[in-house]
């Protein structure tokens, strides 16, 4: 039985030739190679997604950066008129010069300002309306009171910040 099963498996029935074992070889190196391309061309995808996505955090991180800063210096500057418009209005009221013993706090007053102008850019719409609610609050001599000119820092602020980030989440 067991030389029956050994000149069974000897026979041609169960063993290929050479033309078959080359046919073999040949779609076996087909199919590897095929297999290389497509591994090289998706690691090339991968690494484009990659750049993509980490220059889209670098630049939601310094946008991210550039509004909190900006957050904090209109914060400060808004608590700063409010010192500055009460001292004003009292050195009016007791007819005495403004700044006069104030000229610190408009010292502030004036590098806030400043660093706030660096934040915003005149070409963007947003920005340069925030800026003239900022110029208006800064204006003493009108008769608008400093809450309602606050406020309308405020808004125009918010309105700005929303812009900016909604920017961030467009593809």
């Amino acid at each position: 039985m067991l030389a029956l099963g050994i000149q069974n498996l000897l026979s041609k029935k169960y063993f290929l030739k050479t033309k078959d074992i080359m046919n073999i070889e040949l779609f076996s190196l087909t199919v590897a190679s095929t297999a290389i391309v497509i591994s090289a061309f998706m690691q090339y995808v991968t690494l484009k997604m990659m750049r993509k996505n980490t220059l889209s955090n670098l630049k939601a991180s310094a946008v991210d950066s550039m509004l909190a800063g900006l957050r904090k210096t209109l914060a400060k500057y808004l608590n700063l008129t409010y010192t500055i418009d009460r001292n004003f209005n009292a050195n009016k009221f007791n007819e005495v010069p403004f700044p006069s013993d104030h000229e610190e706090v408009m010292m502030r007053e004036d590098r806030l300002f400043n660093l706030i102008r660096l934040y915003l850019r005149p070409d963007n719409n947003n920005h340069k309306k925030l800026l003239e609610a900022i110029e208006h609050l800064r204006n003493l001599e009108d008769d608008d009171i400093w809450i309602s000119k606050r406020d309308n820092v405020v808004s125009k602020a918010v309105k700005m910040f929303s812009v900016e980030q909604q920017k961030l989440f467009k593809v």
